[in-house]
């Protein structure tokens, strides 16, 4: 996966990965062996469609986010956090999941 991403190694990895693919549909095979040929393909060149979408996070929920996973646990100044937190915004449409 690594030489795959890679922009000086892409396209000779493409090469290697595809020939190998056109070697095993053309020698028989073992069936075991060419499941793990084929989940090992996959594995470094996932189909386009497959591709997981992220959400989009509103801004407010990145902010959350920041707060609670960076600056709880790296700050030393309790004071500041517990000033921003009580800013937010507790009422309206993003309660729901700012209460969880």
């Amino acid at each position: 996966r690594y030489l795959m991403y890679k922009p000086e190694t892409a396209t000779r990895t493409d090469n290697l990965l595809e020939r190998m693919l056109r070697l095993t549909k053309a020698k028989s095979l073992p069936l075991r062996l060419e499941i793990m040929l084929e989940d090992a393909f996959y594995q470094v060149k996932p189909p386009e469609g497959k591709r997981k979408q992220k959400k989009s996070k509103e801004p407010l929920e990145l902010f959350v986010e920041h707060l609670v996973f960076d600056r709880l646990y790296k700050e030393e100044d309790e004071d500041l956090f517990l000033k921003l937190v009580r800013k937010l915004p507790w009422e309206g449409p993003a309660s729901g999941w700012l209460k969880k």
